[in-house]
């Protein structure tokens, strides 16, 4: 494995690099860790876990390791996270159990549940899975309504509301000009 050669021949698993979206965007300060957790590479997230890379490092988005193994729904990945003491609330106050709630992984919802995450208490995951199950346009109308109720449940704050409705619009105007789903979906968070 060439992860662990490159670890024992005194690379850092924390070692950090930039990451180059298709629309140009940089994300820095993305680790080997995120990178596996992402790609769902259960092996490598424990080995460099055993050589020392912190779980809850954030990236520049504030994504760690976990927030984008949930939104993907790499369950086992998930549990090797949480096994190394991965938190489940970011810097901004974002969870993994929203991003996997908003994105339909519902073993990976379980997985946190089980592992202590908490459901808001205001139904914030069922009204999700409600909306997930709505039907929805990628060229807006019910997407938009469907964006901002979700929004509306997980945030439960109108000011916080208000601003994040209208960056998550403008995001997705730019996306589904691009007309990519995949990209669309990614907003959400």
């Amino acid at each position: 494995m060439a992860v662990r050669v490159w670890l024992e021949g005194g690379g850092r698993a924390d070692a950090t690099r930039e990451r180059r979206c298709e629309d140009g965007e940089v994300t820095t300060g993305v680790t080997l860790l995120m990178d596996a957790a992402l790609e769902g590479h259960e092996r490598v997230v424990d080995l460099l876990l055993r050589h020392g890379a912190e779980a809850n490092v954030q990236d520049s988005n504030g994504d760690t390791a976990l927030m984008l193994a949930a939104r993907v729904g790499h369950e086992r990945v998930v549990e090797v996270l949480l096994q190394h003491g991965a938190e489940m609330r970011d810097n901004d106050g974002g969870t993994a159990l929203m991003r996997a709630a908003l994105n339909g992984h519902e073993l990976v919802v379980d997985l946190l549940l089980r592992h202590g995450a908490e459901d808001s208490g205001s139904g914030t995951l069922r009204a999700i899975r409600m909306a997930q199950r709505q039907p929805s346009s990628p060229a807006g109308g019910e997407h938009d309504e469907r964006l901002r109720a979700q929004l509306a449940v997980l945030t439960g704050e109108k000011a916080a509301l208000k601003q994040r409705c209208a960056e998550m619009q403008a995001a997705l105007a730019k996306v589904q000009r691009r007309g990519s789903p995949r990209l669309c979906r990614a907003c959400l968070l």
